[in-house]
């Protein structure tokens, strides 16, 4: 059988610094809102997961940015089937209030981004599926995360970027790449926002090879100077519909 060779470090390298360059962030701003909204909700939220069986801790960690607690991407085909629809009375998600895709992490930025350019696609950085190598989790104390994931994570604006969807196979098949991108979100938040729950610790990234943060350009932050108005919106929207869906039992 011919050896076809896997790209070496060397043009790994030299594509990573193409890449980084389209790689939307949103503005610390935009978390820093979110954030200190949820502290004002997060007592009266987390009573009504709680009354749902939901961990709110799972979604509402102290200084989460998580845009809707309670929600989070479907599991299996048979989950698949309620993706997207409106909750259902009487029908009972485990640890979740309604299961989706992609619509609701992209709703933050709707308001404060406008319309996102063709040709780009919504990527989480964290996983927030399973517990994987990004994290590492002392289930032994946190124990509500085992056999779960940090569900808050799925709709949280700091766990969300646009790239270009050429990129996107790229970025998730080298983890030297999808390390730049959590180093860039570390830079970015945590200064305004808690990026995962206590005692989850976020792995650091190598700079071995060459691949030193400080070397790489990146994009301009998006919904800057529009954060002050369209951030206010859509606290007005998400407000209204968590109160909605948090009264369906």
């Amino acid at each position: 059988m011919e050896y076809w060779p896997l790209f070496s470090n060397v043009d790994m390298l030299r594509m990573a610094r193409v890449i980084t360059k389209y790689v939307r962030f949103l503005d610390p701003a935009v978390i820093d809102a979110i954030t200190k909204d949820n502290l004002l909700q997060a007592a009266q939220w987390s009573t009504r997961l709680i009354e749902r069986g939901i961990d709110p801790r799972l979604y509402l960690w102290e200084g989460s940015s998580c845009c809707f607690p309670g929600i989070r991407r479907y599991f299996g085909a048979e989950e698949k089937a309620f993706c997207g629809k409106e909750p259902v009375p009487g029908v009972l998600f485990q640890d979740a209030l309604e299961l989706d895709f992609n619509e609701y992490p992209n709703k933050i930025w709707g308001y404060v981004q406008g319309d996102v350019p063709r040709g780009y696609t919504l990527m989480h950085i964290l996983g927030h599926v399973e517990i994987n190598n990004q994290v590492r989790a002392e289930l032994d104390i946190n124990q509500y995360l085992r056999g779960k994931a940090i569900y808050g994570l799925f709709t949280s604006p700091a766990n969300t970027v646009y790239v270009p969807n050429t990129f996107v196979a790229i970025i998730n098949a080298n983890p030297r790449l999808r390390g730049l991108l959590i180093t860039k979100q570390q830079e970015l938040y945590s200064s305004v926002c808690a990026l995962v729950p206590p005692l989850v610790r976020i792995l650091p990234h190598s700079e071995d090879g060459g691949w030193k943060f400080k070397s790489f350009d990146w994009a301009p932050c998006s919904g800057r100077g529009a954060a002050s108005a369209g951030i206010q919106d859509f606290l007005q929207y998400r407000n209204a519909m968590m109160g909605k869906k948090a009264m369906i039992l």
